[in-house]
């Protein structure tokens, strides 16, 4: 945070990130159930997966509406958690594919596919 005088202004979003890259973080996590702050990270990853391609469309349509149904109160919790569990295995699949390419060495004289 900036200091002016006796005041404590907030960071821009690019003066966020530039201190958090500075750091040079290993590791990230997600709050996806609203315990530090506000919304649901679950549900705009959920979301992005759909965006991106990693649901196929018509499977993240199904899901969606499940979704919708489930925060209708018309969808069992355990059906919901049942749900909730295999994003979250995805996700961490997802993560660790993302760690594995990441780590991978790069040849320079290798063309990018």
């Amino acid at each position: 945070m900036k200091n002016s005088g006796s005041q404590t202004l907030p960071l821009t979003k690019k003066e966020f990130l530039d201190s958090v890259l500075r750091i040079g973080p290993k590791v990230a996590a997600f709050d996806c159930d609203g315990t530090l702050w506000s919304g649901d990270a679950g549900e705009r990853f959920f979301d992005w997966e759909i965006n991106h391609g990693i649901v196929p469309a018509e499977v993240g349509r199904a899901m969606r509406a499940r979704y919708l149904e489930y925060k209708a109160g018309k969808v069992p919790d355990v059906d919901y958690q049942q749900l909730k569990a295999s994003l979250q295995d995805e996700a961490a699949t997802l993560l660790a594919e993302i760690a594995r390419l990441e780590a991978k060495p790069v040849d320079p004289r290798k063309p990018k596919s």
